[in-house]
């Protein structure tokens, strides 16, 4: 599946919770209801315990930036508008590390630390990507 030339994600029974969060509006990440742990992406069972217990909660949508890269060649034609863009880590607030792309910050605006917040970027009326951008003075938490 793609729009505009980029490849979209399927959604799949275990990641159609994840996919209707984002179309919402909201980050959710699987709870481990035996150990804790909280996880992303989504499994059937607990990356730490094993158990298959998990509930799924909405994310604060706030992390900070723990690597990155800025790509400037694009992949393909599809992304040729878009360069440079940014690529980075993202360790949620919850814990999980989370790839993603970075808007709305420029080359020297992006450190490892900077705190970020998930926004969403609609590719079709079924795919509403997570994305970040830089957090706003309101929505640092430090």
């Amino acid at each position: 599946m793609s729009t505009h030339g980029h490849i979209l994600p399927r959604t799949t029974p275990l990641t159609e919770a994840y996919w209707d969060g984002c179309r919402r509006g909201e980050l959710r990440l699987q709870h481990c209801l035996d150990c804790g742990h909280v996880q992303l992406p989504p499994r059937s069972h607990c990356t730490r315990c094993r158990g298959s217990r998990l509930e799924w909660r909405a994310s604060a949508g706030r992390g900070r930036v723990a690597s990155f890269t800025w790509i400037h060649i694009p992949l393909t034609e599809a992304w040729a508008s878009e360069v440079p863009y940014a690529v980075a880590l993202v360790r949620l607030d919850e814990g999980p590390l989370m790839m993603t792309n970075l808007h709305d910050c420029s080359e020297s605006q992006l450190t490892v630390g900077l705190e970020v917040t998930v926004t969403f970027e609609a590719r079709d009326e079924t795919i509403h990507l997570p994305q970040f951008r830089p957090a706003r003075e309101e929505e640092v938490t430090s």
